[in-house]
Parts: C-alpha cells; sequence; structure tokens
C-alpha cells in the first residue's frame, strides 16, 4: 500500500479512549499524532511535557511537539508503533483532528475539539488548570 503524498503532508490528532491500555501508558495530557504505516499499522508520536517546559504548557503546543517529530521521523522513546495485529489498540484512540506539516490544527467538530481540549487539561505536567 503506498501512502498519498497527501497523507505524507498530514497526521491524524487522536486522543485515548479512558480506560484503555494505551490511556494507562501515555501520560495524561499528551499530544498524540499518527500516521498509517504501509502495513496497515499505525505509529503514534505524543508529548506529555515531563519536564514541564514552559513552551509545553498548553495542550495545541504540545500536539505540535509531537507532530514535529513524526513530520521529522525524530528519534524518541515517545513513539508508539502499533501493528495491524493489534486492532484492538487502534480502537483506543480517538481522531479528534489532523495536522498538517504547516502545524495548523483542524478539529473535525467543535465538539471534538472541545473534547482534546478537555483531555488536554487532564496533563500533571502540561497546562496549568483554568
Amino acid at each position: 500500500m503506498t501512502r498519498s503524498l497527501d497523507s505524507l503532508r498530514k497526521a491524524a490528532l487522536y486522543i485515548p479512549r479512558a480506560g484503555t491500555f494505551l490511556a494507562q501508558i501515555i501520560d495524561a495530557g499528551s499530544g498524540i499524532v499518527g500516521r498509517p504505516d504501509d502495513d496497515g499499522g499505525l505509529t503514534i508520536y505524543y508529548e506529555g511535557n515531563r519536564p514541564g517546559f514552559e513552551n509545553l504548557r498548553e495542550y495545541e503546543s504540545r500536539v505540535r511537539s509531537a507532530a514535529g517529530r513524526l513530520f521529522e521521523n525524530y528519534p524518541t522513546t515517545a513513539v508508539l508503533r502499533l501493528p495491524p495485529e493489534s486492532a484492538g489498540d487502534l480502537c483506543a484512540l480517538i481522531q479528534v483532528g489532523e495536522i498538517g506539516e504547516e502545524y495548523q490544527i483542524h478539529y473535525l467538530s467543535p465538539e471534538a475539539r472541545a473534547q482534546a481540549h478537555a483531555y488536554g487539561r487532564t496533563s500533571d505536567h502540561g497546562e496549568a488548570p483554568r
């Protein structure tokens, strides 16, 4: 399966479904982005701001950081490859939008944006409570 050029310039924006394995292993409030692999699997990159950097306190900044790593294929421990046979893990992710290489985030709907931002505020390492 060959991905189109357009798909190489975009990544899906996800949040984990509550109570799933992915929700347990990825820091709450992380920016999570991913793209399908040629074999039908999925590679996701995430940024939870464990060090507490000021420039990653906002949820969308964490999304952009994760996307930058994905687009540049940057070596990091904050990457997870879900092989095609792990279909259950794929169901653990809810797509709420997409981000392009210009780093503009496009949410699927106003509800998806609200859902993503509510998730983004759950971080112990990111956005301060409002």
